[in-house]
């Protein structure tokens, strides 16, 4: 997701499930599902939540298979997130 800027120093995937409703914004606080005990782990998560809301909305989603999408639980892992030199994080 691009819109997520984990701490540069976090290792740990972060799942989190979230409800939209049909017009594609999230319905609901979003759930992490991950058990975070670092700090840099807690910072991922508030950081992928924040990613989730600026997201939004979730836009060229079929309205025809909304059962299918209503509830999405993404993953959010640092090891594969590319990060661009000099990029500023900000959490």
């Amino acid at each position: 997701m691009m819109n997520w800027l984990p701490p540069v120093n976090a290792k740990a995937a972060i799942v989190v499930e979230f409800q939209l409703a049909r017009d594609g914004k999230i319905s609901g606080a979003p759930q992490v599902r991950t058990r975070t005990v670092t700090t840099e782990e807690k910072a991922a998560e508030a950081a992928a939540v924040r990613a989730i809301f600026r997201s939004q909305p979730f836009e060229n989603l079929s309205q025809s298979n909304y059962d299918s999408w209503k509830v999405l639980e993404l993953r959010f892992d640092p090891a594969t997130r590319v990060r661009v030199p000099n990029q500023k994080t900000v959490n």
